[in-house]
């Protein structure tokens, strides 16, 4: 990654309860109104006011349901022409993204963070970022996501909300899986390349180390050819040879965290990128796979 540039802050807002914004364009417009993030509606004191407090349930004292749209000027410094650049919005309800007026996308997870590509449509580096939560009309509504006996049905940004940028390559979804009786780890990474560049050398490199230590157990690179757009890669580590791997059980729980790490030179510079795996994983002694 070449850089991160944090979003938190005071943006652009209006509540939309009404659901007319999409029709009257409100992603071209700006706001006088402002909120801070990362936070709620509730927490903003935006909405009506609720005077009685359950007693059985959670109370917002602020409800809102409906449409509310952030907005804000959005600027890579030191962007250059080929640089990705991803948005991202860690814990939020229903999403839709525009850049300067054009739909960039929408997502609908409550437990995974919404990423958003914006490199084809930020001009130069910049632009006006326009973001519509909706908390209503859910697919599947109801749940402990929603439900007043757990979180309320909020409405905002929590967590990071960031432009992270990345210059040549980007690692884009790592997958691990581990079988004891081999002593095996297989990786799957996925990884986005440059339309610019033609091909890339590059060097995978996977390293373990136990959980709560620094010193890495193991440590193992190969070499990998990539090509412009998107590249799957595949590759299967021995972890025979090594110290012996500690196995996952409920009574030791030996958990290894994980960092994935590409690297290379093409004739336009050297370009990397890292993923420290928020995968903390077992290797468990009575099946294969992954637990996070």
């Amino acid at each position: 990654m070449k850089s991160k540039i944090d979003l938190s802050g005071m943006w652009e807002f209006c509540l939309d309860g009404d659901k007319k914004g999409m029709e009257q364009e409100f992603y071209n417009r700006h706001f006088s109104d402002t909120i801070a993030l990362p936070g709620t509606t509730s927490e903003a004191k935006k909405g009506g006011r609720r005077e009685k407090r359950e007693i059985g349930y959670l109370t917002e004292p602020y409800h809102f349901e409906g449409y509310a749209w952030y907005g804000r000027e959005v600027e890579v410094k030191d962007y250059q022409p080929g640089d990705q650049v991803i948005l991202k919005l860690e814990r939020t309800r229903k999403s839709y993204v525009w850049i300067d007026g054009v739909f960039v996308g929408s997502r609908e997870s409550f437990c995974t963070s919404h990423i958003y590509d914006l490199t084809a449509y930020l001009m130069q580096g910049r632009g006006h970022l326009s973001v519509m939560i909706s908390n209503v009309d859910y697919k599947a509504p109801g749940g402990h996501m929603t439900s007043p006996d757990t979180q309320t049905n909020w409405n905002g940004i929590l967590g990071e909300i960031s432009l992270r940028v990345y210059r040549g390559v980007r690692l884009k979804d790592v997958f691990a899986e581990s079988c004891w009786k081999k002593r095996q780890l297989k990786i799957a990474v996925n990884a986005a390349v440059d339309d610019k560049i033609s091909q890339f050398y590059a060097k995978l490199a996977v390293s373990l180390c136990k959980k709560g230590e620094s010193v890495d157990w193991f440590c193992e690179s190969v070499p990998v050819q990539l090509t412009a757009g998107a590249n799957e890669i595949t590759h299967t580590f021995d972890l025979k040879g090594q110290n012996e791997p500690e196995g996952w059980n409920e009574y030791t729980p030996v958990l290894y965290e994980m960092r994935v790490e590409i690297s290379g030179e093409t004739s336009g510079g050297t370009y990397a990128d890292e993923k420290r795996s928020a995968l903390v994983f077992g290797i468990s002694q009575r099946m294969s796979g992954v637990f996070i």
